[in-house]
C-alpha cells in the first residue's frame, strides 16, 4: 500500500465517506483500518471503543529486516559492503525517527513498546476537528528507504 500524499488522503477520505464501514475489529476488539502501509511504517485509523465519536490516527514504525545484522563480528568491521549497509540501515532509523518527533511537534503522543524497538504515534480527534493540514503536512511518512 502506497503511502504518498494521494494514497494517504484518498484512503482517509475513502473510509470516512463509507460510514467508516470498512473498519475491521482487531485482537484488542477495537475497530480500525489500515490507510497506508510501507517496509517502515503502518497508519491506522482507529475508532474510540469508550466514546465511537473519538478517532485515533496510530502511527507504527518498526525498523525491518534486521535478522541480516544478528550479529556484527570482527569480519564485518572491515567488510565495506556490511559496513554500507550498516550505515545505510542506521540513516534509514534515523530519518524515521525524525519524521516521528515531527509527529509529535504537531500533536502526537509517542511511545515506544518492547525490546523490538516498536515506536508508535498517536493523535485522537474527533470528525468535527480539521485535520487536513496534519494529514498533509506531516503524517506521509519518508520513503527513502
Amino acid at each position: 500500500m502506497i503511502c504518498d500524499d494521494e494514497s494517504l488522503r484518498g484512503r482517509f477520505q475513502e473510509l470516512l465517506d463509507s460510514g467508516l464501514k470498512e473498519l475491521d475489529t482487531n485482537e484488542d476488539g477495537e475497530h480500525c483500518a489500515t490507510i497506508c502501509q510501507n517496509e517502515w511504517v503502518r497508519i491506522l485509523l482507529v475508532r474510540n471503543q469508550a466514546d465511537p465519536s473519538i478517532f485515533i490516527i496510530d502511527v507504527e514504525m518498526a525498523i525491518p529486516n534486521l535478522s541480516q545484522f544478528d550479529a556484527t563480528t570482527n569480519q564485518d568491521v572491515n567488510d565495506y559492503k556490511k559496513q554500507n549497509e550498516i550505515r545505510s540501515l542506521m540513516s534509514c532509523v534515523k530519518t524515521h525517527i525524525d519524521y516521528l518527533i515531527s509527529l509529535q511537534d504537531a500533536g502526537f503522543v509517542l511511545e515506544m513498546l518492547g525490546r523490538e524497538f516498536l515506536c508508535t504515534a498517536t493523535l485522537e480527534f474527533t470528525l468535527e476537528e480539521d485535520i487536513k493540514p496534519i494529514l498533509s503536512d506531516v503524517l506521509i511518512p519518508p520513503n527513502l528507504c
